[in-house]
């Protein structure tokens, strides 16, 4: 019977090596999970004193270019949820880490994250746990990534934990996808009604001006008032186009600043329309990430500590800081929450019920699916919302220029005759 050398780790994190001897190495994984052991490598050898070392000494301590010229690097959403689905379903096939790590790199496309996959599987190799490899790129795996693997470590149910790290990752990025797609369509016509102005400013009126001057004719407000921006614009051209950057980009940078993302979070949730749809998206991501946490059994403050993290609205992270520090004291969740004055009473309610009958996660996920669908409805209907709005908009200023070049024309046609 073939003899094994096997790097695993206990429950308790402490990296274990040995030898068994089995029929192969599916057979060894299986052993090992039965033990309590999660396993790292299996490699077969062909004698015991080939047994004390076994696994690639090359990349021991090695120097990873990644850590140091791709630091700001960021992996899209997709290739995470691609990631974690592919690797959950390989741990759960009975793969080694190493093995998992190994194929992982060879068919992921982004090619930063297929490095610090290769950067980890040899910090794997040098003895170091997934999760403390993980911690290493903090760019890629959020903070939310690591405590569930942790979890899962602990556990011995990594591959659980993985597959439920991709549904959440899955769900979180349709959500934020929904969001996007509907906040597109007002974006657009934004754009269209900038570019129809600026087609008349540059464009229509400067060729009709000339012939305007050329007849004595009283030309009427909705012209005069254009031909006073023209003339405006034209005179400082650099001043305006510099303007018009500013506005473009000033707001993108001040929403990254501190004060900017406060500022951008309290007012979304006062805008009409829009913030019902960002409150019930934080909900969801709230409730949804929570849900996620408790389930993979990572402790409740830990778990709210998280979930202020990435709950990605500065209005619900103090509410759950509020909230978290009264429950450090020992207090429940339902009550802080509420007393925060930014949840809806449905979701307070849900969440007692869930602390009151020990099945929190089971009604965080309820809560989750709610507002999911919420979003989703109010996405679907939120073009047909505004778009009476925005059309209003963009037929009054192509009446108001239209008027403004074809009133003189008529005048003239008058005065011809």
């Amino acid at each position: 019977m073939p003899l094994y050398l096997y790097v695993a780790r206990d429950r308790g994190g402490q990296r274990v090596e040995a030898t068994m001897e089995a029929e192969n190495e599916r057979e060894v994984v299986r052993s090992l999970q039965n033990m309590g052991y999660f396993p790292v490598s299996v490699r077969e050898i062909k004698a015991r004193g080939n047994a004390s070392r076994n696994t690639d000494t090359s990349s021991m301590g090695s120097f990873s270019l990644d850590r140091y010229f791709f630091i700001g690097k960021r992996v899209k959403p997709r290739d995470m949820v691609i990631f974690s689905r592919q690797f959950a379903t390989m741990i759960g096939a009975g793969l080694t880490l190493i093995q998992c790590l190994g194929i992982l790199e060879e068919q992921t496309e982004n090619k930063y994250l297929r490095r610090v996959i290769g950067a980890i599987r040899e910090n794997i190799e040098s003895g170091n746990s997934l999760s403390d490899s993980l911690s290493q790129y903090k760019n890629v795996f959020t903070d939310l990534y690591i405590n569930l693997v942790v979890a899962g470590e602990v556990s011995g149910t990594l591959d659980e934990v993985l597959e439920r790290l991709a549904d959440h990752l899955e769900r979180d990025y349709d959500l934020r996808m929904k969001v996007k797609s509907a906040l597109s369509y007002p974006a657009i016509v934004g754009v269209l009604i900038l570019a129809v102005v600026a087609l008349a400013v540059f464009f229509i009126l400067p060729r009709f001006l000339g012939i305007f001057k050329g007849f004595d004719i009283k030309l009427p407000f909705a012209t005069i008032m254009l031909m006073r921006v023209t003339d405006a614009v034209n005179q400082h051209l650099p001043l305006f186009l510099g303007g018009l950057i500013f506005l473009m980009i000033f707001p993108y940078a001040f929403y990254k600043t501190k004060p900017g993302k406060n500022f951008f979070d309290r007012f979304s949730l006062k805008v009409p329309i829009f913030k019902e749809l960002f409150l019930k998206m934080a909900v969801a991501r709230f409730a949804q990430t929570l849900a996620t946490l408790v389930r993979s059994g990572v402790p409740i403050l830990q778990s709210l500590e998280i979930v202020e993290k990435t709950v990605n609205n500065i209005v619900f992270s103090q509410a759950i800081a509020t909230a978290r520090d009264r429950v450090s004291r020992g207090e429940g969740i339902a009550a802080p929450l509420k007393d925060t004055g930014v949840f809806p009473p449905m979701v307070v309610y849900m969440i007692s019920v869930g602390e009151e009958t020990g099945h929190l996660e089971d009604m965080l996920e309820k809560v989750s699916d709610f507002f999911t669908k919420e979003v989703t409805y109010m996405t679907d209907n939120l073009a047909s919302m505004i778009e009476p709005f925005m059309i209003t908009i963009l037929g009054a200023i192509v009446l108001f220029i239209g008027m403004a070049v074809y009133l003189p024309v008529f005048s003239m046609i008058g005065t011809i005759k």
